[in-house]
């Protein structure tokens, strides 16, 4: 019986509304409505899946080379805020998982690479600081104690964030001309679902803030993939590190 329930769950939600009589059943593929709705969903889950991987070229490439040379910690620390952010604003909006769930996934991710740069360049006190500071503000985002209206407006601030995040990264390439040890996989992964996001926003929430900041992001990370192509093969100098 529970076995049932949860195939059931799963066929509503991926088809959402009349959608699975409409398509399946009736066939009607020509319902443009069901037909976005459910690719949205599908495309959704996919971006969520993929979110869990996604840092992981860039956390390989850290630990391999045991240095996070060319990794911004200021950019990562920016990203992190707005993952965070998102996560926290779409829980209180009610949004479902398909909708948000990458956040969470890359905030994991860039939590284990702001360690790891931190502790390949031996910064202990700073590490063990942005380890407790992010877990005291976790605790009060996640249970409840951040009142709406903060959430609202930290939400409204993270395009501007996540612009100066992606700058500041941008901009650390361009003085050493070399892009060191970021990933070319992670941020073409991080282009690629930005943009599929603001398609799955569009249907999924129709939030504008949530749009918006997708919107900004698959620019600013697309200027990232342009960087990683035209200082591909650069070294940087020990002593610009």
């Amino acid at each position: 019986m529970k076995l049932v329930e949860f195939f059931h769950s799963i066929i509503i939600f991926l088809f959402p509304k009349d959608c699975f009589e409409e398509l399946i059943l009736k066939f009607n593929i020509f319902n443009s409505e069901c037909v976005s709705l459910v690719c949205s969903r599908l495309l959704g889950v996919g971006i969520v899946a993929g979110a869990s991987l996604v840092k992981v070229p860039q956390i390989l490439k850290i630990v391999y080379a045991r240095s996070g040379a060319g990794v911004s910690v200021f950019s990562q620390l920016l990203e992190l805020l707005c993952y965070t952010a998102a996560v926290a604003y779409s829980i209180n909006k009610n949004y479902h998982f398909s909708a948000w769930g990458e956040s969470l996934f890359l905030s994991l991710q860039t939590f284990i690479i702001i360690f790891l740069v931190l502790y390949y360049y031996k910064r202990f006190i700073a590490l063990t600081v942005v380890f407790f500071f992010y877990a005291f503000c976790c605790y009060h985002v996640y249970n409840g104690s951040v009142w709406e209206n903060v959430l609202d407006s930290v939400q409204m601030m993270t395009i501007v964030i996540m612009f100066i995040a992606r700058a500041a990264q941008a901009v650390d390439n361009y003085i050493h001309k070399s892009t060191g040890q970021l990933s070319a996989v992670t941020f073409v992964l991080l282009l690629l679902g930005s943009l599929a996001r603001i398609f799955t926003s569009i249907k999924e929430t129709g939030d504008n803030m949530i749009i918006a900041q997708y919107m900004m992001s698959t620019l600013m990370n697309l200027f990232i993939c342009l960087q990683i192509q035209l200082y591909w093969g650069n070294k940087r100098s020990l002593k610009t590190e």
